[in-house]
């Protein structure tokens, strides 16, 4: 017994994809083997699918066409009767445009994702270049006040050798005397 004839597809669209979806025969007793997919262009009938599967994807529909899609389902004992026509579909411009600013949303989202990265690679440059300058500038102070210490210690030795020169002076004037 070939099965019985199945009910019209079902149409969702999604940007450009045209999802076509349909009941599994279940009630029949024999089951299908294999399911025939129609899509009716200008009421020309024309295979798109052949599968087990109970939906199947058309994508890059074209725009401003009116699809319409109907189906066969076969078993070892043959095809059922062509099931009605689905709905008429057709993509309207707003799905089309809807379509164009998922991508565009798309490639800003990755756009500003490279940005997010670029920037984290900046902080992190301005946080090392910090970083160094901090111990640059540590280090400035550090050899600023080793110099203040030696300098005054190269004053005091100053002092004490003038002290000291003083003092030879002092001796080498009092033996002349």
């Amino acid at each position: 017994m070939v099965p019985c004839r199945l009910e019209a597809p079902q149409t969702k669209v999604t940007g450009d994809i045209i999802e076509i979806s349909w009941n599994e025969r279940t009630s029949d007793t024999i089951p299908v083997v294999e399911y025939n997919l129609f899509a009716h262009i200008s009421d020309q009938p024309m295979l798109i699918y052949q599968g087990t599967d109970t939906s199947f994807k058309l994508e890059k529909a074209s725009h401003g066409v009116d699809y319409r899609f109907s189906l066969v389902a076969r078993n070892e004992y043959g095809s059922s009767e062509l099931s009605l026509l689905s709905a008429t579909t057709k993509l309207s411009q707003e799905s089309n445009q809807t379509l164009v600013l998922q991508k565009q949303i798309e490639i800003l989202l990755k756009d500003l994702k490279d940005v997010d990265i670029e920037f984290e690679k900046e902080i992190e440059k301005v946080a090392d270049l910090t970083l160094r300058l901090v111990e640059s500038e540590t280090r400035q102070r550090e050899l600023e006040t080793k110099l203040q210490q030696e300098k005054s210690n190269s004053q005091k030795e100053i002092a004490q050798l003038k002290k000291r020169l003083k003092q030879v002076e002092d001796q080498i004037t009092s033996k002349r005397k």
